[in-house]
């Protein structure tokens, strides 16, 4: 069973590891969320067949079709945005959480040897989470946190079976997961606000500064997400005296 946790520890927690290891996280962020996402932006951009799907578009259908005839036409580029930030989350995860002190290099290594793991770790609590908004909503929420510490174990702990990471993280979630669902729903309407002052700032700057300075931010907001994910985990494990891959609490 994991310990009562403190939310303002929990926060400096994060804020510790993101700011000492601010140099090495941006660099990650930079290579595998804010390059990736501006290829894919750019060429996305100038997919003008967009505004004339768009065009007329009044009912959610439309726009579903609109987007699904965009995604078909990029679709090995999203496939490849999305290998690209899994290992990115990884490579973070690993330099915050990994206690021989990798270089970003044997870092990036890691991250690789781990991500089929990681792969499937994700397809399954996003069965899970999708499950449960598709029975009443809540469950989806229940599940999204009960399953959100299963990365960091993953690396931490170099728990590779996805099921056993996820009942570690069930276990270590539990007494906890409204005070996580608060936390991190307040931390999400933040940077939500903060995202839109950005985008506001970009739509001003003109379509190509604009798609850098939404790029960066992104990056850096998912890198400090992931710093946030870590300071949770760290906070609530304590000293691994336990073993919390028995049972589901």
């Amino acid at each position: 069973m994991g310990r009562k946790l403190d939310l303002s520890s929990a926060f400096e927690r994060a804020r510790e590891l993101f700011m000492d290891n601010l140099q090495l996280l941006l660099a990650v962020a930079g290579v595998f969320f804010v390059i990736p996402q501006l290829i894919v932006g750019f060429m996305t951009a100038n997919a003008q067949q967009l505004d004339t799907l768009l065009e007329g578009a009044t009912k959610i259908e439309d726009f579903v079709e609109a987007f699904l005839v965009i995604y078909q036409q990029y679709s090995l580029w999203f496939i490849l945005l999305g290998i690209v930030t899994f290992v990115g989350t990884l490579t973070i995860l690993v330099i915050l959480l990994d206690k021989t002190r990798p270089t970003v290099g044997q870092a990036i290594g890691i991250a690789f040897s781990l991500l089929l793991f990681y792969f499937l770790l994700s397809i399954l609590t996003g069965l899970a989470t999708f499950i449960g908004f598709m029975l009443l909503i809540l469950p989806g929420f229940y599940f999204a946190i009960k399953f959100c510490l299963a990365p960091p174990i993953m690396v931490a702990e170099k728990v590779t079976n996805p099921i056993e990471a996820m009942k570690a993280s069930w276990n270590l979630t539990k007494g906890n997961s409204i005070m996580i669902f608060v936390y991190l729903l307040i931390i999400g309407i933040v940077l939500f606000v903060v995202s839109l002052l950005v985008e506001g700032i970009a739509g001003l700057l003109g379509e190509t500064i604009g798609l850098v300075v939404s790029s960066l931010f992104g990056g850096v907001v998912t890198a400090f997400n992931t710093a946030i994910t870590v300071g949770l985990y760290q906070e609530l494990r304590g000293p691994m005296t336990e073993d919390l891959t028995d049972t589901f609490g």
